[in-house]
């Protein structure tokens, strides 16, 4: 295949019209696109990708994303657990801040109650005044039938009502009253229960005075709340770090009151069910430990039952064998009885001797104090009792 013209300087290539291109090649029969200038290639095709090798594929894509989030939560993270530690930090001064505040609120309480108290005696002290003076006040007056002197009037202590003073003009004939009658009020029993009472009133003004001024001292001590800093704002910063974190998890939505509220009838649910559960396994748990407890005396009474019973068997073993022997020393003896004289004489010394030694030593096989099996069925009774 010639090439194509030359192309000038400065420019690319000139590629040939796809028309040109196609009637080109005449191994494709006009439906090849190579261009002119490239050989004529055939690559090979791709194989399919398995889903797994594309699974593994988006998850390496996803991976470095899936890191940056978890650095920015991780940073959202830290910003919400320093503001928790500042809020914190917050509640505790305003917890603080508020037992200053009761404590100077009680002392102000105990202050209004002693300035009440205090008031109340003075009421009283000034009435007992006012009951001192009164029959001062009316002594000073001019007796009825005299005539008043240019002498300067008595000033009532209090607010009163005024008395009036005795002008020039002609007296008012009064009603005299006789001299036996005296005033209740000027008698001397009655003067020493006012100064007594008196008395007492104002050492209860002195104890009043002086717990209040303690009060007022330790208010005047105490120190003064702080104002918040204005420019920490922890709850602020709290929220706005939760809602950094959310912006990053575009699926997560904050749940309702009554998603909350069935979760923990769920839970509740689910630990009901474990306390069941965990008392039934108490309860097999205290069954076994009954029937692990009965194992120990069950297992004595087996052992002496099974100990009883090889000796019955032993005692049985012991009388075939004596019964044996018996009938065999019955046999010998009657067919010894046919022989001679002599030697009858001297079998019989020699049977009866080998008689007693065959006694001898079947005494001694036998037990020496064999088991009363009443006493053991006893044994027996009791350990199965217990």
């Amino acid at each position: 295949m010639p090439p194509g013209p030359a192309a000038p300087r400065g420019r690319g290539p000139r590629r040939a019209p796809a028309g040109s291109r196609r009637s080109s090649c005449s191994t494709c029969r006009g439906e090849c696109t190579q261009t002119p200038e490239s050989p004529q290639t055939s690559e090979p095709p791709k194989p399919p990708i398995p889903p797994n090798a594309r699974g593994a594929a988006e998850a390496r894509l996803r991976w470095p994303r899936a890191r940056r989030v978890l650095a920015r939560l991780q940073e959202a993270n830290r910003e919400l657990a320093a503001a928790l530690g500042e809020c914190k930090g917050e509640a505790e001064r305003l917890s603080m801040e508020l037992g200053r505040r009761e404590s100077r609120c009680s002392g102000l309480r105990l202050a209004l109650r002693c300035s009440e108290r205090c008031r109340e005696a003075y009421a009283a002290l000034l009435d007992l005044v006012r009951a001192k003076v009164a029959p001062e006040g009316t002594a000073a007056e001019p007796s009825p039938g005299h005539a008043p002197g240019p002498g300067p009037a008595t000033p009532e202590p209090g607010p009163g009502p005024a008395t009036p003073e005795p002008g020039p003009g002609p007296a008012t004939p009064e009603p005299a009253e006789p001299d036996s009658r005296e005033d209740p009020a000027d008698s001397p029993g009655a003067h020493s229960s006012r100064e007594m009472e008196e008395r007492a009133l104002r050492e209860l003004i002195r104890r009043l005075r002086a717990e209040q001024a303690a009060v007022e001292g330790s208010l005047l001590d105490a120190p003064e709340p702080s104002e918040p800093p204005r420019e920490r704002d922890p709850r602020g910063r709290a929220e706005r770090a939760l809602r950094e974190a959310r912006a990053l998890l575009p699926g997560w939505r904050r749940p309702e009151k009554e998603e909350l509220l069935q979760e923990l009838a769920v839970l509740k649910e689910a630990l009901a069910e474990l306390r069941t559960r965990l008392q039934l396994a108490q309860k097999e748990k205290r069954a076994l430990e009954l029937l692990l407890a009965g194992h120990g005396p069950r297992q004595a009474a087996l052992r002496l039952l099974l100990q009883h019973r090889q000796r019955e068997r032993r005692w049985d073993r012991d009388r075939d064998r004596d019964r044996e022997r018996d009938g065999e020393r019955e046999r010998d003896g009657a067919s010894g009885s046919s022989g001679s004289s002599s030697d009858s004489s001297s079998g019989s010394s020699s049977g009866s001797s080998e008689q007693d030694a065959r006694m001898g030593r079947g005494a001694a096989m036998a037990p020496q104090n064999p088991p009363d099996p009443e006493r053991t069925r006893e044994e027996l009774l009791r350990i199965r009792a217990r």
